[in-house]
């Protein structure tokens, strides 16, 4: 299975390794700090930088509660 669980604070939706969130939570990150996860992503999927800006996403997921 090729999936993971959204990281939004409750979603439980399950979606595939290549995105982020589910398709309302990844539109409910700020458009700047989803730009820098693409850029991070494609530059070199799983470094810090990459991780960095994926921990800042799910931050914002989290602060929308």
């Amino acid at each position: 299975m090729d999936t993971h669980e959204c990281p939004a604070p409750g979603c439980g939706e399950r979606v595939s390794f290549e995105r982020f969130a589910c398709k309302r939570h990844w539109y409910a990150v700020p458009g700047p700090l989803r730009a820098e996860l693409l850029y991070e992503y494609r530059r070199n999927f799983g470094d810090q930088g990459y991780l960095d800006a994926r921990q800042r996403c799910v931050d914002a997921l989290v602060d929308r509660r």
